[in-house]
């Protein structure tokens, strides 16, 4: 079996929810220490997969979360504390969110308000977004450590 190769280190994987055949990739060069990242699509429907998408980033990229109101569109957790939405019509992100003060480790999508995502940050802290919104809608301050994920509730 023929596998994909990226010159960066691994971080995360997600299917996605639209196209079973295809996932999207996380990676972060040096081990996410130092470095810059990468998104990756990847579709799997033959012998090999093909690569369909991919986007450079300033530094690693630590998850990754699909759109769950577009199929062509990716929210990246990166190391430098952004929040970037690629569009697999443009090599660069089409939005850049910057609030977190520390490293982003996790992203996650809401399953029914398809517009709103969460992260998880290094500073403590959770935020809450929406995507057409500039900033984030809400900040959650409550963790006395290190939040590594946040995950919503598949029916709320």
């Amino acid at each position: 079996m023929a596998l994909f190769r990226t010159r960066f280190c691994g971080y995360a994987v997600e299917f996605s929810p639209f196209e079973g055949r295809r996932l999207a990739v996380a990676t972060a060069q040096y081990f996410g220490v130092v470095g810059n990242g990468q998104v990756h699509v990847l579709d799997h429907s033959g012998p090999v997969p093909t690569e369909v998408y991919s986007a450079t980033t300033q530094d690693g990229v630590y998850d990754v979360a699909w759109n769950e109101g577009n199929e062509n569109q990716l929210i990246a957790a990166c190391a430098d504390g952004s929040v970037k939405l690629f569009d697999f019509a443009h090599p660069q992100p089409v939005m850049d969110w910057r609030e977190h003060q520390g490293e982003i480790f996790g992203v996650h999508c809401n399953y029914l308000a398809k517009t709103t995502f969460a992260t998880a940050s290094y500073d403590r802290l959770v935020k809450v977004w929406d995507l057409s919104a500039p900033r984030s809608v809400t900040t959650l301050a409550e963790h006395s450590y290190i939040v590594y994920c946040a995950v919503w509730n598949p029916r709320k």
